[in-house]
């Protein structure tokens, strides 16, 4: 595990580096520049470019490895837009440990009775923004046939970003639909949401990453593929265990409030499992608790009692372990290195994280 801390720590240096050198101040107004830049520079785990960088060295090499660090800022902008994006639809008012973009423009303009829709325009703009400079970035990649190039940029701009809003826009349909009345979903749309909104961000890190390595634009080639298939199983199981530390860890660890999901009454198969499990008297308390988003912090900590006792938490457990399980056979056709032992320490920590 300390390998893997390691890298990381190497994969934020060079993403800081980089995008602290890329000029941005042709980004105007100043509260614009300042949506775009912000959450990138709260720092965060930076899993996905370290994926695409490890899955390059897994293939290609230290220089391939070392050749897609604007690719690696690139996709963690993308990552960014995306949740810029997502604070708006779910009114987030925090991410990362401080204000959400909207928020944060709109207290820049307190004073004005136009606030509000400010901060969320801005917003917006900053997500469109950030988007086109992750496709800038992307393209600055040096030392790759502009097959391989426009080949990346295919897959993210195609597959990878209709997949994602998919997922986005079927999560966003389901959370309104079900709004003023208990509902908790079923499984199978809950696990394909959670595959098409974070898994196939990480398949897209660890596919474009192989194709750098083997400088193809063949997405499908048989390493292509199977590490991609690797990190998509790895991001399910990351988001499977996002849920469990959304209910298990604390507000200072996770950097937002413990019980938002059960406020927002979030369709996770933690709920589902205890759901079913649970008694008469003990489904009551959920159903007039999750999607309460005026429960009281005794009723949220109820629920969490229940999710636990009710076998929820561990069979989320239990799930994310399996996806991992399953993931890790995928890599048995990349040759054995460095890069692939990291990739095994990454998927285990993807399971059993605390943060």
């Amino acid at each position: 595990m300390e390998r893997l801390k390691q890298y990381l720590k190497s994969c934020e240096n060079r993403c800081a580096k980089y995008f602290d050198s890329y000029p941005k101040n042709d980004i105007q107004p100043p509260e614009l520049r300042a949506g775009v830049t912000e959450y990138f520079l709260r720092g965060g785990k930076r899993l996905r470019p370290a994926f695409m960088s490890l899955c390059a060295g897994a293939v290609g090499g230290e220089k391939a490895e070392k050749a897609v660090t604007p690719a690696m800022v690139s996709v963690e902008l993308f990552h960014t837009f995306t949740l810029v994006h997502d604070d708006i639809i779910d009114n987030d008012s925090t991410r990362r440990g401080g204000k959400s973009v909207h928020v944060l423009v709109r207290d820049m303009f307190q004073d004005s009775p136009f606030a509000d829709d400010y901060g969320r325009d801005i917003a917006i703009l900053a997500g469109d923004s950030l988007h086109a400079l992750a496709v800038k970035m992307l393209l600055d990649c040096k030392g790759f046939s502009s097959g391989t190039l426009l080949g990346v940029l295919g897959m993210l701009e195609g597959e990878c970003i209709n997949r994602l809003l998919e997922g986005e826009a079927v999560d966003t349909r389901l959370g309104l639909i079900s709004s003023g009345s208990f509902d908790i979903g079923d499984r199978e749309t809950t696990l394909d949401v959670m595959t098409k909104k974070t898994g196939i961000l990480f398949e897209y890190c660890a596919k474009a990453g192989a194709m750098f390595g083997l400088d193809t634009s063949d997405s499908n080639a048989k390493e292509v593929a199977a590490l991609g298939n690797f990190a998509r199983m790895c991001g399910i199981a990351f988001q499977l265990k996002d849920d469990i530390l959304g209910i298990v860890s604390d507000e200072k660890t996770l950097g937002k409030p413990i019980g938002s999901d059960i406020r927002e009454a979030k369709k996770t198969v933690i709920l589902q499992e205890a759901y079913k499990n649970a008694s008469e008297s003990e489904k009551k308390i959920i159903e007039n608790t999750v999607g309460n988003k005026d429960a009281s912090s005794e009723d949220i900590e109820k629920v969490k009692a229940i999710f636990a006792s009710c076998g929820g938490i561990e069979y989320a457990e239990s799930l994310a372990q399996s996806y991992i399980e399953n993931a890790m056979t995928e890599l048995e056709v990349i040759k054995d290195s460095e890069y692939k032992e990291i990739l095994k320490t990454a998927a285990d920590f993807m399971s059993a994280r605390k943060l």
